[in-house]
């Protein structure tokens, strides 16, 4: 069964949750909406509740700019499409596979809906030239396949993760990102979220690297309640670590207050030295975005991604006749290689480099150890990422 969007009686249920759309818009002037699980979403009308959606909060928005995105794991093209033509009016969906690609890489973590990531650096550089990774293909979750192409779809209308309240939330003992990665891992793989070209989302507390859990919680009367908390630690049957009945009634009762509790952000975690140099990295990064000529377009046509090797990701990303690269050592070691093995084209490898920023840097909380690129040579730290500008070469 389905809210009733398109049945006998419909009418009223559709008029409540357009209404409802608009009221955070114009009564209260909200910048834009995220509208959650799209895909369970049921609607065989002529218009679909979803493009009614859309449109009527735009009209009530008026002059202003708002942002709509759709939560969705279906990489489905149609969401970003207008509704004349045929599509629900979104400017943005949750773009998991990348999220999800990047945790299997970070983590080696391969149970539940991580089964469908191999964990590769291939998956991955697909997934940042294509915007998602499944366009069509069958995966172990979905096998008749996923997704359809994202040919033509802008960069922004991928919204980008590392974690957000459901990939933290759904987790036993909601972990985050920071605290399930070694702090050099944390600002490398933060570096590329925020120097791709997609459009990056931030959860809370990720900009200083929190590692206070985020765990669900809920405040249900005490029958729903109980069926939550036992629903919930169903959900973890697929974790190897949990299949036996103990170690699940070890996760946290979503009904505990002190559930709750053990959620809310500390905040002696901003006062750390950790903290700042973490937060210097982040507003350096956000600083790059706003002010790179590269980087500004946000355009995923002058971008191409390429894992050259075990664990190594370059990123070759140009606007008219400026270049960067972004490359990435996903490994634990330090890395040294001719650049001619790791992709680059030769016509790069003429270019005068200079390192535009490491995630190294001791600024940052890193060691400082040298991130190298030249026609000759390259080398980078281990779970590093270096932006490398190219200089222009005057006559």
């Amino acid at each position: 069964d389905a809210v009733n969007y398109d049945g006998p009686g419909s009418a009223m249920v559709r008029r409540f949750a357009v209404d409802n759309a608009c009221a955070w818009v114009r009564e209260y002037h909200i910048d834009g909406l995220r509208l959650d699980a799209t895909f369970a979403i049921v609607d065989d009308s002529p218009a679909h509740i979803l493009s009614e959606i859309t449109k009527a909060a735009r009209a009530a928005a008026g002059e202003r700019s708002i942002v709509l995105i759709a939560e969705t794991h279906e990489n489905d093209a149609r969401y970003l499409e207008t509704a004349e033509a045929g599509g629900f009016g979104f400017d943005a969906v949750w773009a998991d596979d990348f999220h999800h690609g990047v945790h299997a890489v970070a983590t080696g973590e391969r149970h539940a809906y991580y089964a469908d990531y191999g964990g590769s650096t291939d998956d991955l550089a697909r997934t940042i030239n294509r915007g998602w990774l499944f366009e069509g293909r069958a995966s172990p979750a979905f096998p008749s396949g996923r997704g359809g192409s994202s040919n033509g779809l802008t960069a922004a209308s991928f919204v980008y993760c590392l974690q957000n309240h459901d990939q933290v939330g759904n987790r036993p003992f909601g972990d985050r990102f920071a605290a399930l990665v070694s702090a050099e891992a944390y600002r490398m793989w933060s570096a590329v979220l925020m120097l791709l070209p997609y459009t990056p989302m931030l959860f809370m507390g990720q900009e200083f690297g929190s590692k206070t859990p985020f765990q669900y919680f809920t405040d249900h009367n005490h029958e729903l309640g109980k069926l939550v908390t036992e629903g919930h630690r169903r959900e973890f049957l697929g974790f190897p670590e949990y299949a036996d009945d103990s170690w699940r009634e070890r996760i946290p009762d979503p009904q505990a207050p002190e559930t709750f509790a053990a959620s809310r952000p500390d905040v002696r975690e901003q006062s750390t030295a950790e903290a700042a140099a973490i937060r210097c990295l982040y507003g350096d990064l956000l600083a790059l975005r706003r002010s790179d000529v590269v980087l500004r377009p946000q355009d995923r046509g002058a971008m191409h991604a390429e894992a050259a090797g075990d664990g190594l990701v370059v990123v070759h990303l140009w606007h008219e006749a400026e270049h960067r690269l972004l490359i990435v050592n996903t490994t634990t070691a330090p890395v040294s290689a001719s650049p001619a093995d790791a992709g680059i084209s030769s016509e790069l490898r003429e270019l005068n480099w200079r390192v535009g920023l490491s995630t190294d840097d001791p600024g940052y909380g890193g060691e400082g150890r040298d991130a190298w690129f030249s026609g000759e040579s390259l080398a980078l730290p281990a779970q590093a990422a270096a932006w490398f500008v190219a200089e222009r070469i005057t006559g």
